[in-house]
């Protein structure tokens, strides 16, 4: 709610208020804005650049998974008012978070230190779907 606030500011909304689906939104796009910035000037504050876009991508799909896990926490929302088209579509989109895992192991290349890097990959899907599940709220609440 607090990020809420800071983007959609009473006086640039006239007054009105905004849910919490819609502050989670705007937090998301403003977090996936920096997340690329940063990753990207990281990457080239680094003297020995070896393995750029290896690092490059690894950072930004483990930030885009952290951001959007926290969707999650809208899944009550999405509970009350699910109905079996809904219902139908999520699951299929988790069926396929569930195969893309499956591609994503098979063509890993982890860092060769990481411990059990296939505890990571196997999460990676639930913690993506998250951002479906936040999409699905602000979808219950806006239509």
């Amino acid at each position: 709610m607090t990020l809420g606030r800071a983007i959609f500011a009473a006086d640039a909304t006239g007054g009105k208020d905004f849910s919490m689906e819609d502050g989670w939104i705007a937090g998301v796009g403003g977090l996936l804005i920096l997340l690329i910035v940063i990753s990207f000037g990281r990457q080239m504050a680094r003297e020995n650049r070896t393995h750029l876009i290896r690092s490059l991508s690894h950072s930004v799909v483990e930030g885009v998974a952290m951001i959007a896990s926290a969707g999650w926490c809208f899944l009550p929302t999405v509970l009350k008012a699910i109905g079996t088209v809904a219902f139908v579509v999520a699951l299929l989109v988790i069926v396929a978070l569930a195969v893309c895992s499956y591609f994503w192991h098979r063509d890993a290349d982890p860092e060769p230190t990481a411990r059990d890097p296939w505890i990571g990959i196997a999460i990676l899907p639930v913690m993506i779907a998250g951002a479906v599940v936040g999409i699905a709220a602000l979808a219950v609440v806006t239509f």
